[in-house]
């Protein structure tokens, strides 16, 4: 901090000698040392400027000297403008607060994290006399003209090596001090230099810029009414129409690399669903182990407006969402975790658009396939599926607490799921063209596509999304 405040006084003192000295060119009070040759030649040239105008019928040249030694500037020559340097102290007005700041951090599996920083910042006032030595009634109220309009009594100066940035000042009082021996009298303005802050530099390379900012309206139920988006937001492409009977993306032939609920400890899933038809129960997404059609988990939206997870052909945990079945036709983000703690035993947690709704601790299921089939829209064969549109499904392999849910969903509509949760195994955002009925839908991530099958125009990808 102290080369800082060095630093800072140079180009405060630079600016207030600038401000002075532009203005006495300006006037034709001053010739302009800028347009002089740093040479002898040149020093011979701008005294003799200084003479034509103080042969002129100014009848006076005014001098201006910057911050230095006594011998620096020379005899006392008038009529003159001397900038005096008082104390650079600390200042108490703003305080001397600590603020934090973050840095970004990636671990060897390419995961960003963000560290917080805390700089101590210092705050220092500076004070400044002004001295203007006349020897004339004409050379004194051209001085006071010209510190009038220069600098003023309260406001802001451009520093002069940089438009951009800016330093207060203000008239603090002013004194006389005579010499009637020499008839010069010499008038002292004094100004103050408040709030100068000095923090640790910070590089801005490695925070984390805010670049989306999205206000939700919800219902006393936590459904999503409106949302306005301010800012380069992402937003959902698409959704995938089903008609609840066949419709369904899966992987056809089972495969180690979809989505494995059996082999993991915990794993997690989310989806955003708007049905068009709220008279009977519908699976969001299911996955069988191997190629047994028995054993396999499922989610599913029931028709009294309960969130239902399954498996094994029994409804493992199916906590009644607030609200009911009021919300069956607008769009909401669906979540569940599970974490396997022993053996038949899970916990099972709810989440309705990011709130917890539920926990239950069961002991339904044991079993492990090193394959499965993924299926969305609908259970892994097609049967059951949601009658209107799903879109951003997001599946884990490890628990996605609270925390992650809510930011995924209060990160607006179609925020990247892969910016927000923890190790994602795969994300299907519904980003095909609208009237896509055949094909794959692709997993963002890379891990395993999805095969449309069963879909016939109107159903299929839609333009429809949150």
């Amino acid at each position: 901090m102290p080369l800082a405040l060095s630093n800072r006084q140079e180009r405060i003192e630079r600016t207030l000698f600038e401000v002075i000295r532009l203005l006495l060119v300006d006037t034709g009070y001053l010739p302009d040392v800028t347009t002089f040759a740093h040479s002898a030649a040149g020093s011979d040239a701008y005294q003799a400027a200084r003479k034509a105008i103080h042969d002129s019928s100014k009848g006076f040249c005014v001098d201006l000297f910057g911050v230095g030694s006594q011998q620096s500037k020379y005899l006392k020559r008038v009529p003159r403008i001397v900038l005096v340097k008082r104390r650079f102290n600390p200042s108490f007005e703003i305080g001397l607060p600590v603020n934090p700041y973050f840095t970004a951090v990636t671990d060897i599996d390419n995961i960003t994290h963000y560290t917080q920083q805390r700089v101590t910042n210092s705050v220092i006032e500076g004070f400044y006399d002004i001295i203007l030595s006349a020897n004339s009634a004409a050379s004194d109220r051209i001085m006071n003209v010209i510190m009038a309009n220069a600098i003023p009594g309260k406001g802001y100066l451009q520093y002069q090596d940089d438009a951009d940035e800016r330093f207060m000042i203000e008239y603090q009082n002013q004194s006389e001090q005579h010499d009637e021996e020499e008839g010069v009298h010499n008038y002292i303005i004094s100004y103050r230099i408040p709030d100068l802050f000095f923090a640790t530099p910070i590089d801005m390379a490695n925070v984390a810029p805010i670049e989306c900012i999205t206000l939700n309206s919800l219902t006393t139920g936590n459904s999503l009414l409106s949302q306005t988006i301010i800012g380069n937001c992402p937003v959902f492409a698409q959704s995938l129409y089903t008609d609840g009977v066949n419709d369904v993306a899966h992987n056809p032939t089972a495969n180690t690399e979809a989505f494995n609920p059996f082999e993991t400890a915990a794993w997690s899933a989310s989806v955003w669903v708007k049905p068009t038809f709220a008279g009977a129960s519908m699976n969001a997404f299911g996955v069988k182990g191997g190629g047994d059609n028995y054993n396999r988990f499922w989610l599913r939206l029931g028709s009294n407006g309960s969130m239902i997870i399954g498996s094994h052909g029994t409804i493992i945990y199916g906590p009644l969402i607030p609200g009911g079945g009021s919300h069956w036709t607008s769009w909401n983000m669906y979540s569940v975790s599970v974490e396997v703690t022993g053996t038949f035993t899970q916990t099972t947690k709810m989440y309705f658009n990011g709130v917890l709704i539920d926990t239950e601790v069961g002991s339904r299921y044991n079993y492990n396939f090193p394959t499965t089939q993924l299926g969305i829209g609908a259970q892994a064969a097609g049967n059951g599926g949601i009658i209107g549109y799903s879109t951003q499904f997001v599946f884990t392999e490890n628990l996605v607490p609270e925390s992650e849910w809510l930011a995924l969903y209060n990160g607006g509509i179609g925020d990247n799921p892969e910016n927000v949760i923890t190790n994602p195994h795969s994300i299907y955002k519904i980003v095909e063209a609208a009237g896509t009925v055949t094909g794959s839908i692709a997993d963002s991530l890379g891990v395993q596509d999805l095969t449309m099958s069963g879909f016939v125009l109107p159903f299929g990808v839609n333009e429809e999304s949150p």
